[in-house]
């Protein structure tokens, strides 16, 4: 009976160690895998801080780089705002310096300044001029009459275009000093092909000057001047004329002085140039030639062959505004 509770103990004594000892191991497992575990999560936490740390170090680094930045944009800031101010200053001398090259340009302008060519042929005319004066002969089977014509060319220039007719101011020894039925005057076109028989408006009883006018028509297209002008001495003066009925001639001159008669002007002069406009720099007209001067040298005539003598501006425009 002892020896059946003996082995009864004994095996329940052994099977308590047994359980103790998977209890025990099972225990120890646990601890194991818990102390794993916080091995694990503490070494998470330890690269977390440490990534952080990284963070931050990289957050300063960031912030320490801004701020660098920052400065730079300020300093920046300052040196633009700087420059702009030099800039500022730069574009008003710029534009002083334009301002001035602009006036030296207009003066410079001004000092050649000069009615073209084009502006003086558009407003001269090609005068010509036909005298008929019948001879008689006497012959034995009876008389007999010859017309016998002298002509002549000379110069216009237009003062005025009204709706039907160009008005055309020139010499008055251009249209035969007074109106006469045996004297015809003729405009001609810019070709010759073709010529205008004109009407004798008015002529000046003391002056060199007179006033024709023709219909408007297609083949003479002129245009008048634009405007009257005193001449000043030492300007310089233009003219178109026909000399030497050579059509439309240039001529460059000077405006000398005067004398009792006439207005003296360095210009060429030559038969035909009779009635010619003379200009000034603004294309306004000061004078219309008239003749060249001379005077008696003993036996002969001394010419002035460097003047040219033209009606006097202030009775251009006296007869002009009598005119109109």
């Amino acid at each position: 009976m002892s020896r059946k509770i003996i082995l009864v103990l004994t095996t329940v004594l052994f099977s308590v160690v047994i359980i103790n000892s998977l209890s025990i191991k099972k225990n120890i497992t646990q601890n194991n895998n818990i102390v794993g575990v916080q091995e694990t999560y503490g070494a998470m936490f330890n690269a977390l801080i440490e990534t952080d740390k990284n963070n931050l170090k990289i957050i300063q680094d960031v912030s320490k780089s801004t701020l660098q930045v920052i400065k730079n944009i300020t300093k920046l800031s300052e040196a633009t705002k700087s420059m702009w101010f030099t800039i500022r200053k730069m574009m008003q001398y710029d534009l002083k310096l334009k301002a001035s090259i602009f006036e030296l340009d207009k003066y410079i302008q001004l000092l050649h300044k000069k009615p073209s060519y084009q502006y003086m042929k558009k407003r001269t005319v090609f005068i010509s001029g036909e005298k008929v004066k019948i001879v008689k002969l006497e012959l034995q089977r009876g008389d007999k009459y010859f017309p016998i014509i002298t002509k002549w060319v000379a110069t216009g220039v237009v003062a005025d275009k009204t709706k039907t007719h160009l008005i055309i101011l020139t010499n008055k020894h251009v249209v035969g000093g007074k109106v006469k039925p045996n004297i015809h005057i003729y405009v001609q076109t810019d070709m010759g092909d073709k010529r205008f028989l004109t009407k004798v408006v008015k002529i000046h009883p003391k002056e060199d000057l007179a006033i024709i006018k023709i219909p408007l028509n297609s083949r003479i297209r002129k245009e008048k001047v634009e405007g009257l002008d005193y001449p000043i001495i030492t300007e310089s003066v233009y003219m178109v004329s026909n000399a030497m009925a050579r059509r439309f001639v240039y001529g460059q001159g000077y405006f000398s002085g005067m004398d009792a008669k006439c207005d003296l002007y360095q210009l060429p002069c030559m038969p035909g140039s009779s009635g010619a406009g003379i200009f000034n720099k603004w294309g306004k007209l000061v004078g219309v030639t008239s003749y060249l001067s001379g005077a008696p040298v003993g036996k002969s005539i001394a010419w002035d062959v460097t003047h040219t003598c033209a009606v006097k501006s202030v009775y251009i425009h006296q007869f002009l505004r009598d005119v109109r």
